[in-house]
């Protein structure tokens, strides 16, 4: 049945090799009841181990059944241990939590018996190993002697023909140990049983073979009571431990289920793995109530703080305290926009804007970022339309560098009749050409003064054509609007409604949300000699901003400042004379 053929065993270290085994030369067969013995560190544990497969040889040749074992892969050697060798440890190896008779159910579950086949078998075992009535008790409540029985009944269920024990009685006493060895040899009747003691005198009387190991090499192998007859009434209860005059129990041996034989790919096979796996679940649960609940209720406290964690972090990726703009700060709701400002307070430079257009993720970077706040207005009917009435005040429009009249500059204590625009969609919002370059482009430059503007064209629109654009800024001018006449100066490559503004006429725009003060409008009436107008600031856009001008028919002079481009802020005296000093 199992014979080996000069098998060698070489154990290695950083700086040594050991050889554990040479030239072994043993061959074993059903019937027998082998003791391996030997001093420490004579092999005994190693050649139990390869013959088991539970290690592996480096010379020679083991065969099982006349077949050779050396192609075995990883694979084959689960297959051969858990379908060939039944094990009976010295330590039990038992689970302790579980009862005895879960115990041995598993081990036939694990080999493929259905649970109710399983149950029965494992029932038969317990009672053949003398441990009926202490199958619902927990094995680690069990006493040595009757924990080594049950490790023996596991062994059992397994149903093989080879049974390894290693040092089953070390942990027994005498009597106890006696018993156990004597259950070996009533089950080395149809069974081949190699055990490894240390205590041979006390497996002596039961065993019909001895061999002995001296430095990894058999020097005894030897047959012993072949004749004798243990029907002496000494041994009787260590034989007969279930009172059934050593006969044993009648166990149907062989797995004749569908499952047990099924090829362990099959759909049947992995289906039982799948209900083997709920089993042992349900097993554990109901054998460790304490930690089962102290598991769910680990589980339930974990899902909880999981569930708070991960609802903190959708939080976090869209709050409202975050989602919710304030709309005195930001006019324009966009989650994807950083506002960002140096430590020192000082302006980005050109380096700063380099350093954050290399960021992952970042699509644009704009200089002018207050500007992403002002709204812009082109197309009549779509973005706004007219509505006549009569309004109070001024219409505010932009006064630029090439440009020195001043549009709809009626007194504010007057009332005017006119069309006044109404904003449909505050959909569209600035973006300064800081955001593009010329690869961009398709066609023209970008642009070089401040009434100057990019754009995808639409039909018929040419390059110099001009565009009336009205602009809002609630955050900024709180209601008021502008007008102004922009100039296309290039065609955008890429399909998009983006017109893309000058810089500085951004900054203009936007001047008093970065803390500067707007111009101010205001005129001085010679024959009332009192000044006229309102605290307002209004935009006027020109470099030239320290101006005197007399209109010639109403002997009003008009006067417009502003501390955005011009140290000394200028002033009128009280006759309406232009006066130059620091303020």
């Amino acid at each position: 049945m199992i014979l080996l053929q000069n098998v060698g065993k070489y154990y290695y270290s950083e700086t040594s090799v050991t050889q554990a085994l040479r030239k072994i030369n043993l061959e074993f067969d059903v019937g027998e009841f082998v003791a391996i013995t030997g001093e420490s560190g004579s092999g005994k544990s190693t050649l139990l181990n390869i013959i088991s497969g539970m290690d592996t040889f480096d010379d020679g040749e083991l065969l099982f059944n006349g077949e050779p074992t050396f192609q075995f892969d990883a694979a084959d050697w689960e297959d051969f241990r858990r379908e060939q060798i039944g094990f009976v440890f010295q330590d039990y190896n038992l689970i302790g939590h579980y009862s005895a008779l879960d115990n041995v159910t598993s081990a036939l579950l694990i080999m493929g018996e259905e649970k109710e086949t399983a149950t029965k078998r494992a029932l038969a075992y317990l009672e053949k190993v003398g441990l009926k009535g202490l199958e619902n008790q927990r094995s680690s409540e069990l006493s040595s002697g009757q924990k080594q029985r049950l490790s023996i009944a596991r062994a059992l269920a397994k149903e093989t023909k080879i049974i390894v024990a290693d040092e089953p009685t070390g942990n027994l006493d005498s009597e106890t140990g006696e018993q156990i060895i004597a259950l070996l040899k009533e089950l080395s009747k149809n069974r081949l049983i190699l055990m490894v003691t240390h205590n041979y005198e006390q497996a002596e009387p039961y065993v019909t073979r001895k061999v002995r190991l001296h430095d990894g090499e058999v020097v005894v192998d030897v047959k012993v009571n072949e004749e004798k007859n243990f029907d002496d009434p000494t041994h009787a209860d260590a034989v007969n431990m279930n009172g059934n005059s050593g006969e044993e129990t009648d166990v149907q041996e062989g797995h004749s289920t569908a499952i047990a034989t099924a090829p362990k790919d099959s759909k049947i096979w992995k289906k039982h793995q799948r209900t083997v796996a709920w089993d042992f679940a349900r097993m554990n649960i109901r054998t460790q109530i304490g930690r089962s609940l102290l598991f769910r209720t680990f589980f339930l406290f974990t899902a909880i703080v999981s569930f708070i964690f991960i609802g903190q972090l959708y939080k976090c990726a869209d709050d409202t305290y975050t989602k919710n703009y304030d709309e005195t700060i930001y006019a324009q709701k966009n989650d994807s926009r950083f506002s960002v400002r140096r430590k020192d307070g000082k302006e980005l430079t050109d380096q700063d804007i380099d350093n954050m257009k290399s960021v992952r993720h970042v699509v644009q970077v704009d200089s002018q970022d207050y500007a992403g706040d002002v709204n812009y207005y082109v197309e009549e009917g779509k973005d706004y339309v007219y509505h006549h009435g009569t309004i109070q005040g001024t219409e505010n429009q932009f006064m630029m560098e090439d440009d020195s009249s001043w549009i709809g500059d009626n007194p504010m204590s007057s009332l005017a009749s006119k069309d006044v625009p109404d904003f449909k969609k505050k959909d569209k919002f600035m973006r300064s050409t800081t955001c593009i370059d010329k690869s961009d482009l398709s066609e023209g430059r970008l642009p070089e003064k401040r009434n100057e503007i990019v754009l995808y064209p639409a039909k018929g629109v040419k390059i110099g054509d001009m565009k009336k654009i009205y602009f809002t800024a609630d955050n900024i001018w709180e209601g008021e609007y502008y007008l102004g006449n922009m100039e296309i100066v290039g065609f955008l490559k890429k399909e998009t409604e983006q017109i893309y503004f000058y810089p500085d006429f951004c900054r203009m725009l936007t001047a008093s949300a970065d803390g500067d003060e707007m111009t101010l409008d205001y005129y001085f009436d010679q024959h009332a000699n009192a000044y006229h107008g309102s605290d307002q600031f209004i935009l006027s856009i020109a470099d030239d901003l320290a101006e005197k001008a007399e209109d010639e028919e109403s002997d009003t002079i008009y006067g417009r400042v502003s501390r955005n481009h011009i140290p000394n802020l200028s002033s009128f005296d009280a006759m309406g004379n232009l006066i130059q000093g620091p303020v």
